[in-house]
């Protein structure tokens, strides 16, 4: 289906796109742009499961980034900030900056907490969807070939010679 992007002229938006790292508002070829916001997503707040918190982070970008970077929700309670929650941040501030990102979920077994939340970016000069995960900033590639979900499944357990880690 055809990607929707938000008012890039609205106030939420801008405010987002103020707070991308520099890189990321660059005028660096889209691939730089996305590792650049992915890395930032990476280090802008620790994961967090139930076990060590009791606050769910809500799914907004800003909401995210400011819990996670305090580590304080509402009341003061401890924020749970998961894989979720850098793929919702990560995908907003592509979005933000014109870049075509959807989250994806991957599941080890349907109906189960077997997982990871990722997300994907639509590469045109690739015509297809690479994936990115900013919970750890890596992507996953077979020499200069970056790989798409599909692509990934298919490795198998070869997916660990592939997994190009940036600096996050």
């Amino acid at each position: 289906p055809v990607l929707v992007h938000e008012n890039l002229s609205h106030p939420k938006v801008d405010a987002l796109r103020a707070k991308l790292p520099k890189a990321a508002r660059s005028d660096a070829s889209l691939y730089d742009r996305v590792r650049a916001i992915s890395a930032w997503i990476a280090g802008s707040f620790e994961h967090r499961s139930s076990d060590r918190a009791s606050l769910y982070a809500p799914w907004d970008a800003e909401t995210i980034l400011a819990w996670g970077a305090s580590d304080t929700g509402h009341a003061g309670q401890t924020t749970i900030t998961m894989c979720v929650h850098y793929a919702v941040a990560f995908v907003s501030a592509c979005q933000v900056s014109n870049i075509s990102a959807r989250c994806a979920v991957t599941t080890g077994a349907l109906d189960s907490g077997v997982g990871h939340f990722v997300a994907e970016v639509w590469l045109p000069d690739l015509q297809k969807w690479i994936m990115v995960d900013p919970n750890i900033d890596y992507i996953v590639r077979q020499g200069d070939n970056l790989l798409s979900l599909p692509e990934i499944h298919a490795l198998g357990p070869r997916i660990k010679e592939c997994i190009d880690y940036g600096a996050g």
